[in-house]
């Protein structure tokens, strides 16, 4: 406790302490770790102005953070939202020349992360605990509350080697394999969602500035659910129209810190050899989560309707759709899928 004390001492003086974002910073730092603390705790403890607690914890609670009143006078968090911490980012992800940027709320990781400086072969993680304007594929707008994992991957690279189109796919790829080894049954919908109990529950949004034969900057954006809320949907109610936009699944119970630094890892090695051109061979590995391969499937482009069997993707993370005449193969980014309708 008494290293929390001298945390917040240190980290929350100044005059800046008592603007809205940096005093809604300061007591989910505070709340966040745990226990219930009194409005008069949550005032000495950062210097906010003991008559501005309650708007703040009202705007904790309109960014999505469930916070338990007790008695009139204290708060507590019903959920384990330790701050994102980049050192213990850094440890988890296994990579030198790491820089991470760790924010309380931006507009969107990935717009922060097209614009961060970065020195000739370094890694970029950006991170935030919530964000204002989240964006995911065909430029739908992503529900970014507090207590989920939004982070965007950066690298530059001189050359590129392989189809930028399928570099969603493999990523898509290495964060369900990273999430199954935490034990968590992720499945994966192409292109880009995440999937857990046939519901979505993630989803990612890969963006190329440069030329995509390079040199380049590409960005990986990320976006999981892990609240620890009662938002799994059974099976059997998924709707035959396919799985809801929404992120109505959870991942729940993991260490964000350690999920996001083992994330980081994995993707960023991923991208490193989708620029190489090595991950053709990663077609076999997607059939593994394909939570609708060999299923009846609807693929919808702007050319109609196509309905047959889906049977994963091809080296270059083009969707294969077998009819009962061939098989015809889809790119992302003008496709998609959903179960096929009775």
């Amino acid at each position: 406790m008494l290293t929390l004390w001298l945390w917040l001492d240190n980290a929350f003086m100044g005059d800046w302490l008592h603007s809205k974002d940096k005093g809604l910073e300061a007591i989910f730092a505070l709340l966040g770790r745990g226990g219930a603390f009194s409005t008069y705790d949550i005032s000495k403890t950062t210097g906010i102005a003991y008559d501005n607690i309650p708007l703040l914890i009202e705007g904790l609670r309109e960014l999505g953070m469930d916070i338990e009143e007790i008695g009139g006078e204290c708060y507590q968090s019903r959920d384990d939202l330790r701050p994102l911490d980049p050192s213990e980012i850094s440890k988890r992800a296994e990579l030198n020349n790491l820089k991470i940027s760790v924010q309380f709320q931006v507009e969107s990781t990935n717009i922060s992360a097209l614009s961060m400086d970065l020195d000739e072969g370094e890694y970029g993680v950006v991170a935030a605990e919530c964000q204002s304007a989240g964006k995911g594929r065909m430029g739908r707008s992503w529900t970014s509350p507090l207590g989920g994992v939004y982070i965007s991957l950066v690298r530059d690279f001189s050359t590129i080697a392989a189809m930028p189109t399928a570099l969603t796919i493999w990523c898509a790829l290495s964060i369900v394999s990273s999430l199954n080894k935490f034990g968590v049954k992720a499945q994966l919908k192409w292109p880009n969602d995440i999937l857990i109990n046939a519901r979505k529950a993630g989803g990612l949004l890969a963006e190329l500035k440069g030329n995509p034969r390079g040199p380049c900057r590409i960005v990986v954006g990320i976006g999981l659910n892990t609240a620890n809320q009662n938002l799994i949907v059974p099976k059997d109610e998924l709707s035959n129209t396919g799985v809801s936009p929404l992120p109505v699944g959870s991942i729940r119970g993991l260490d964000r810190n350690r999920l996001v630094g083992k994330i980081a890892g994995e993707v960023h090695k991923t991208m490193y050899d989708f620029a190489l051109g090595n991950l053709a061979n990663q077609a076999a590995e997607w059939i593994r989560y394909d939570y609708f391969f060999g299923k009846s499937v609807e693929v919808c482009t702007s050319e109609g309707r196509f309905e047959g069997e889906c049977r994963g993707v091809d080296g270059e993370g083009r969707l294969i759709l077998r009819t009962d005449n061939n098989q015809i193969k889809f790119a992302s980014g003008e496709s998609r899928l959903r179960m096929q309708r009775c």
